[in-house]
């Protein structure tokens, strides 16, 4: 197997990017023998690994435009221990290399047998149910998902599915991106996330993304496509109203509860009329003493026009 200096030194950034840890388990376990086969499907782009692991997965590993991509038919299904294994395979398979390829004809027997065994461990996976997110976002990405893709979207819907119930710091978590700081000790916290349980799955990410949007929590890329928020933006102003204006009354509730005994005594008021504006002004007399009335007060402001009234007096 020939693999080319772009290819080589792709494959070694490849793995330098997965970290230290990831590196050195799968050392350990490529020592082992847990990479059980490696086939060039097309040299310097397509190969194909069976790795052990709980089980035996299958790993797909391709090079174009001078990057690597790699899936796993594992649950984590990217940047696993068994893509990591099959790469050091590889890589070690360069330094052993004599430098002479398969014949063409054994290249393309290959080439169908892995893409069968590909396309069985595919379909022996977990695929997401159709539904309109399922079907939103195969549309905008004019294919199936692959395995990491397909992962994040069954745990979307599976949260949906449990229907309408108060909607935990614990159920948003376990869709946030990897990395994303947490709180450990408000997991039961009820969020408010909706006026009403959305009708599908769709709109159900369509909020979940909002409230991601609003802490700078990420999530996958592949999911930017058909977030729309506009769908939801109309509805979410009127609610964020609705409930702006129910916490006002509460207030006023709590303070008419709860409100101090009028003490006795006298309050003097005081309207003060200006070119622009008129203003209504008070003292108590029992702290502020203030000169009994000496002039009449003739105008005063209404709806922007000054007209006159009588026995109103100035307090100063």
């Amino acid at each position: 197997m020939v693999v080319q200096k772009a290819t080589l030194e792709g494959l070694q950034r490849f793995l330098n990017s997965m970290g230290f840890q990831s590196l050195e388990r799968t050392k350990r376990s490529s020592s082992l023998g847990s990479v059980l086969e490696l086939d060039c499907v097309e040299p310097d782009h397509l190969y194909f690994a069976s790795v052990r692991g709980e089980r035996v997965y299958e790993v797909q590993l391709e090079f174009a435009n001078g990057k690597w991509e790699a899936d796993c038919s594992c649950p984590v299904g990217v940047r696993c221990k068994h893509i990591a294994a099959a790469m050091l395979a590889l890589e070690e398979l360069e330094s052993e290399s004599d430098n002479s390829g398969p014949p063409v004809w054994d290249r393309k027997r290959i080439a169908a047998l892995m893409k069968k065994r590909w396309q069985k461990a595919q379909a022996a996976a977990v695929k997401p149910p159709p539904s309109p997110l399922l079907n939103k976002n195969v549309a905008h990405l004019g294919r199936d998902l692959r395995p990491r893709e397909a992962a994040f979207l069954r745990a979307v819907q599976s949260s949906f599915a449990k229907g309408a119930r108060p909607f935990t710091e614990a159920d948003l978590r376990a869709m946030a991106g990897p990395g994303t700081a947490f709180n450990s000790f408000n997991s039961w916290n009820v969020v408010d996330l909706w006026p009403a349980f959305p009708a599908d799955d769709f709109y159900f990410w369509l909020f979940v993304a909002r409230e991601f949007r609003r802490r700078n929590w990420s999530y996958p890329r592949f999911m930017q496509g058909v977030t729309d928020f506009s769908l939801i933006e109309p509805t979410m102003k009127t609610w964020e109203r609705q409930k702006e204006i129910e916490r006002w009354k509460n207030c006023f509730q709590r303070f008419e509860s709860s409100r101090p005994d009028p003490e006795p005594g006298v309050l003097q008021l005081r309207l003060a009329v200006g070119a622009e504006e008129a203003r209504l002004q008070w003292r108590s007399a029992r702290l502020c003493p203030i000169p009994a009335a000496n002039r009449r007060l003739s105008t005063y402001l209404t709806h922007d026009k000054v007209k006159r009234v009588n026995n109103l007096h100035s307090l100063y």
